[in-house]
């Protein structure tokens, strides 16, 4: 995306290894397994650091311009080890406003940061998506709990967007859409006679703006299939 401005992954997977033979989709190129989210995030990142690579070899640093130096990496893939901890730090911020006191909020925040797979995902290999699916999902939670019982469009139009932010990342993670058909389910239910129809009618709307907020934004993933 940054470099030769294509999706076509032959010449890249040619000049700097193939090593599990990515097969041929039926459009006659390598296939890319991994989703879309990840890459969108960097692609920045990648610009930015081969700009400070520019830079530094007017100064005789002879950094290669490919994108592929441990120089590259290094700045972009520390995004991984901020996500990790922009993640933890979300769930540690709802934590404190459900009424968690600082000290249950601590521990729980530095065993989750240091003694879970996030650790390994954010450090040793941070070029997987894994920590910023964290953040993304993260992200999704925190709304959606922090602003529990509002039922204006504009909640559902952010809830939708961070899903699609998070499938980008990690497909899978549509599945999180569960939590606002629990929210709703109990909502219809707490309500008797007409006034629960009112409120089906009203998550029915809701359901539908997060729909099409969550297919907007996964629609590059769409167009990299």
């Amino acid at each position: 995306t940054v470099f030769d401005r294509d999706w076509n992954f032959d010449n890249d997977l040619a000049r700097f290894g193939d090593p599990w033979s990515q097969p041929r989709t039926p459009t006659g190129r390598k296939g890319i397994p991994h989703p879309i989210g990840p890459p969108l995030i960097w692609a920045p990142l990648l610009a930015a650091a081969d700009g400070a690579a520019a830079v530094a070899n007017v100064f005789g640093a002879g950094i290669q311009r490919h994108g592929y130096t441990a120089f590259h990496q290094r700045i972009v893939f520390f995004s991984s080890v901020l996500a990790g901890f922009f993640a933890v730090w979300l769930g540690a911020r709802i934590s404190r406003r459900i009424g968690l006191g600082p000290w249950a909020t601590t521990y729980a925040a530095l065993a989750v940061l240091f003694g879970t797979s996030l650790t390994y995902y954010a450090t040793t290999m941070p070029s997987y998506g894994h920590a910023l699916d964290a953040l993304a999902c993260a992200a999704f939670l925190a709304l959606w709990a922090s602003t529990l019982g509002r039922t204006d469009a504009r909640r559902f139009v952010g809830l939708g967007a961070l899903l699609g932010i998070a499938a980008m990342i990690r497909i899978q993670e549509l599945g999180f859409a569960v939590v606002l058909v629990i929210e709703a389910l109990a909502d219809v239910i707490a309500h008797r006679g007409q006034q629960r129809w009112r409120q089906l009618l009203t998550w029915l709307r809701l359901g539908l703006i997060t729909v099409v907020a969550t297919a907007v934004v996964l629609a590059p993933q769409l167009v990299a299939w």
